[in-house]
Order: structure tokens, then sequence, then C-alpha cells
């Protein structure tokens, strides 16, 4: 596979956020006491691992130099990555779009369902992974879920013989604190290794929700000031061991489990008008309860390598979550002076997925190789949610806000894809057929219903060297959002006193077709790149919001008409003298949406954002790092703007 760009400087790096102090030891155990001479005729060669890697499909960036993966999560990593952002609620968007699959190794994971992912990446620790690999149009050996794309976050390997181990600790203000610990062991046939972290935070927010409903006799008005705090822990711990049955034969086994565990408590006033200015109500609500979900996976895979360089690999994988979130809410009535019984709601969700995959490649030449693969999935998400009032000792259980609903998946899709050079091009076609079922059981209402499709997703990967020092590409990718279980399930929950949101039981698939031509070139001293890309979408999955009373305001899910987004992406990275290293990359994206079903004009917005870093190296053993972000407006869909935002971090490393 072409690598383009393997300059250690081609990447933005995250600094450690201000007051944060990091301990952080290596121990290593030699697999022999003594290491023996180099003999005279040995030649050994050393270099810095480049920060990136431009393949024909991704980009790979390597984690390694970044400050934040000392003693951050997974999501301050993301933050500063080019084409990537993250949002004050952490979660992650490509290229503007929400609509992203987060894979661990290639492989999706319980863990990271879209309900779920934000928290999941904020608990992460970012010492555990080696490389983040954004896929923007994926080739078909990758489920068509997600028409943004694939981030792909590849955990660290053992590579060397004999003990290896970690230590670390981290504190900061607002109760911040994490330590993790990783040891490994390689003699022989065996391979073995674990880790386990520990993750404590704070996270306060603080928002203003001031509405105007615009009527035929006046306009009413709702002024809500909403205080939240989370108290969180998390625990995560991982055990795998690969066992080389022979030279050319491997099983694998591994065993992950998190848990998280939430303290939130809230406060809110709430002022409601009528359209004459009148106070119809004024009044406080508070919030307090806990939180806990527990993520467990368990993997076996087998690999198999041939006389004649094929490879057979067979994985199989079994993960499940659990969630329970319990909330009780007090109100204190000043207009009108009453007395109003306190609200509870308790969210339950567990997630059974299943899934096997089969696949073999077969090389041909050193340019030429065949990927063919089955692939199987079986997901089983169920909620079961309360909603009620308590009077007294009694729990009085309101119909609107309880049900039981079940969601199952079951998918079967075969894929190849065939690798192979054109005179000056290299050319990666692939094409992956899938058929889905979906089942659903609205228990509380005794509602049955189920869907079935099958569809063809075809892909296409082209690229050309320029001499030693540039390239050119070309992709092309069909990619798929299917509605899942949270956003179908119809039933009310209420987030603020002005606020409910539920889903859309008739919600449809959303279809895009994504292409992208890039270049990227050695020139000026600097590593250069340049994407232009345009996604069009049918049927998009759209936030949809109205009024369910003149007073709660109803967030839903709906689908487009039809939608397209398109851009302009430019990197630059390189040294502006030997001790100081500068990375610059920009975004200049069009976006327009339209969906006259749900009687709302057509919007257009264009908009960028931009990041930058300069890193001065002080000597061998420190270094320092200044990062900033910006990006513009940012259109929401159908309804709503995101306001420009920034950040500016400095970090300082001593090895």
């Amino acid at each position: 596979m072409f690598k383009m760009l393997p300059s250690p400087h081609h990447s933005l790096r995250r600094p450690a956020r201000a007051r944060l102090w990091v301990l952080t030891a290596l121990v290593a155990v030699p697999a022999a006491a003594q290491t023996p001479a180099v003999p005279p005729e040995t030649v050994s060669v050393s270099g810095e691992r480049a920060q990136t890697t431009i393949a024909i499909d991704r980009k790979i960036y390597t984690t390694s130099s970044f400050v934040q993966a000392l003693s951050g999560s997974v999501n301050d990593v993301l933050r500063d990555l080019p084409s990537v952002t993250v949002d004050a609620s952490g979660n992650v968007l490509l290229r503007g779009d929400a609509s992203v699959e987060i894979l661990i190794d290639g492989k999706p994971s319980t863990t990271m369902s879209p309900s779920n992912r934000a928290a999941a990446l904020q608990q992460m620790p970012a010492n555990s992974i080696d490389s983040i690999e954004v896929i923007t149009n994926p080739s078909a050996e990758f489920k068509p879920d997600g028409p943004a794309g694939i981030i792909n976050i590849v955990t660290k390997k053992v590579r060397t013989p004999g003990v290896t181990g970690t230590l670390q600790a981290a504190a900061g203000s607002e109760g911040r604190a994490n330590g993790s610990g990783a040891i490994a062991y390689k003699t022989g046939k065996w391979t073995l290794n674990a880790n386990a972290s520990m993750r404590h935070e704070t996270r306060p927010r603080l928002t203003v929700d001031d509405r105007i409903l615009i009527g035929p006799t006046g306009n009413s008005s709702s002024l809500q000031n909403l205080a939240n705090r989370v108290e969180r822990t998390s625990v995560t711990a991982f055990g795998g061991a690969d066992y080389d049955l022979d030279p050319l034969s491997r099983l694998s086994g591994s065993f992950s489990w998190s848990r998280r565990m939430d303290r939130p408590s809230s406060f809110e006033s709430d002022l409601l008008r009528n359209p004459a200015g009148a106070l119809l109500s004024d009044f406080d609500r508070s919030g307090s309860g806990d939180g806990h979900q527990v993520s467990s996976q368990a993997i076996l895979g087998y690999r198999h390598t041939f006389d004649n360089s094929g490879l057979l690999t067979l994985d199989l994988r079994r993960g499940e979550t659990s969630d329970t979130q319990n909330r009780r809410y007090d109100y204190l009535y000043r207009t009108p002076p009453t007395a109003r019984v306190p609200d509870e709601q308790i969210l339950a969700l567990d997630l059974m997925r299943s899934e096997f995959t089969a696949e073999y490649s077969q090389p041909f030449s050193a340019l030429a190789k065949l990927k063919t693969g089955y692939d199987l999935e079986y997901d089983v998400t169920n909620f079961n949610n309360y909603g009620g009032t308590i009077v007294g000792a009694a729990h009085i259980s309101d119909p609107a806000q309880t049900n039981h609903f079940v969601y199952i998946l079951n998918t079967h899709a075969i894929y190849g894809t065939y690798d192979f050079p054109f005179e000056d091009w290299s050319i990666s076609a692939g094409l992956r057929l899938e058929d889905t079922i979906i089942r659903t059981n609205q228990i509380t209402s005794s509602l049955k219903g189920s869907n079935s499709y099958t569809g063809a997703y075809p892909t296409l990967h082209v690229q050309r060297e320029v001499g030693d020092s540039q390239a050119i590409h070309f992709s092309y990718s069909h990619r798929v959002a299917r509605p899942g279980a949270d956003v179908l399930n119809p039933y009310l929950v209420y987030n603020t006193a002005f606020t409910a949101r539920a889903g859309n039981p008739n919600l449809k698939p959303a279809q895009t077709h994504s292409f992208e031509a890039g270049y990227e070139a050695k020139a000026f001293g600097a590593d250069l790149s340049a994407t232009a890309y345009w996604r069009a979408t049918h049927d998009g999955i759209t936030d949809f919001t109205t009024y369910l009373t003149p007073s709660v305001l109803l967030a839903t899910r709906a689908n487009l008409g039809k939608s397209v987004a398109g851009g302009l992406e430019l990197a630059a990275g390189g040294k502006l003298w030997a001790d100081l290293a500068y990375n610059l990359s920009g975004n200049l994206y069009y976006n327009e949406v339209e969906a006259p079903g749900l009687g709302t004009p057509r919007r257009v917005l264009d908009t960028y954002d931009f990041k930058a870093s300069l890193d001065y190296t002080l000597g061998p053993d420190d270094l320092v790092q200044l990062s900033g972000n910006y990006g513009g407006k940012r259109l929401l869909q159908q309804q709503g703007y995101i306001l420009p935002a920034g950040t500016l971090n400095f970090g300082y490393r001593h090895k």
C-alpha cells in the first residue's frame, strides 16, 4: 500500500490542559540478562516514526508525540486532528457531520454505540492507543454505516520479547484525576498483555434557554436557566493472549470490561409568560440521581497463512452494555403558589451484539491482492423506561413516559476488494452486498413491526505517484445510515421542564454517495495536501423540534428530502527552523439542506474551520507546544445553528 508524506512533523498535536501534572514510569525487563554485542558486520538503523501516513484509502496519525496521549482521553487527541471536530458534549464529527462510525482495531464495539460513544471516548485513556486512522471514503471491507466515514482507533500491541510495563498517574483542578497501568509479556509462542485505568472528573455546564413562540394573537415566551453538574468515575480493564500454534497459525483471545458511575445534579429556574406578557408560572426544579453503565466484550480469533501467502482470519465477537439512569426532580412553585409532587425517571438500556467475520486475502504480486469476506451481525437492544410521580411512599407510573421497547437487527454481508496496478495508477475496487432484517416490538403497546432491505455498496480508490514527492488520488463510496433503536422508539423522555425527546418509528435509512479528489506533495521544505470532497445524501436523518405544548419543546428525528455537503481541505506541516515545527490545516465547506415534507425552507451555509500548532524543542528531553482551533458557524441540518467556537492550549513535556 502506497504511503505518502512520512514526515514526523505532518500532524496536529494537542498539549496538556493547564494545571495538569503527570507522572509516568516505564519498566522494561529484557528477555536475557545481558544483550549480546553487535557483530561488526551488523548494520543498525534507527529513526523516528512518521506522525502522519497517507495511504490510498485513509490517513494514519501516530499518537506517540501528543502531549495529551500521556494523561488525556482519546477525545483530547481527536480534538486536534485534521477533519475531526469534537463538540462540547464530546460528540465526534467528521467534516462537520456527526454520522461517523467509531471502530476499535477495525471492528465495531458495543462501547462505541451512538448513544454511548461520547462518554466512552472521554473515559478511554489516550496512552492505550497507537494510532488513529481517519477514513473518509471507506472501502467495501468495512460496513457501509456512517455517511461521514470511519474513525478507527488502533490500540497498542506487544512487539518486543520479555516483560514491559507502564504506570501513570495524573491530577488536575476541579476534581480531575486519572491513573493507568499496563503490562505485557512475550516469550516463545505466547504473547500476554493486560491494562487497567481509572478516571475521575467533574463536568459542570450552564445553559440559558430563551424562547419566543410566535402565535396568531401574540407571542408567548419562556426563560430557563439550567446548571448541571456530573461527577463521573470510570474504570476499565483489558486482558488478551496470543498463542502461535505453529509458524503459520495464531489463536487469539481477549476480554475487555468497563464501568462508569455518574452522580448528576441539576438546578433550573423556569419562567413562562403569555402573549400579553403576564407571568403564567415561575418555579424552580432541582434534580438528583445516579447512573451506572457496565460494558464487556469477548473476542476469539484465528489466523492462518497458507504456503501461497494467502491469509485466512476468523473472528467471533460478543459484547454487552447495560446502562441504568435514575433521576428524581423536586419543584418549588412561586407563581401560581402551589405544591407539586416530585417526578422520577428510570431509563434502562441493554445492548447485546454478536458478530462473526471470516476473511481471506490472496496476494498475486507485490501490487495486486484480492480480499473476500463474510460478515454476520446480530444485535438486540432492549429499552425499559419508566416515568412517573412520587406521592408519599407511592410511585405512580405515567403511561406516556413508561414503555418497554425491543429492537433486533440481523445483517448478512459478503464483500470483496481487488487491488491492482494499471500503468502508473494503483487501483482498489470493492463491492459489498448486505441483507438486513429489522424487527421491533413495542411491548407496552403490543405493537410489532419489521423491515428488510438488500443493498449494494460499491467503492473505488485510485492513486498515482508523480515522481518521488507527489501523488494524486480519487475515491468514491456508497454509504448508509440506518436508524438505530434509540431514534425509533417513539416514547417520551423529559430532559428538563421545558424540553422532551422521542424517537420516530417511521424513519427510513439515509443513502449517501461520497466523492473525493486529493493532491499531496513535499515542496518548499513542507508536507502539503489538498482534498476536495462532495457528499450527496437522500433521506438524511435530522433532528427536528416542534412544540408539544405551549411550554414544552419536543425533539425528535425526521427524514430530509436531500442534502449536499462539499468543501476543500488544506494541510501543511514542516519546520520554520531546526527547533520549531508547525502544522496548519483548514476546511472550507458548503452545506445545503432541503426538506419540503417538514414544511421548512431550503437552507444553505458556507463556513470554515482551521487548526494550527507550533512545537518548539528546547532540548533532547523538553518540548513546548502551542495549539489552537476555531470553527465557524455550523448548520444543524434542518433547524438551528452552532455558533463559532475555538480553543487555545499550551503544553510542556519533559522526558
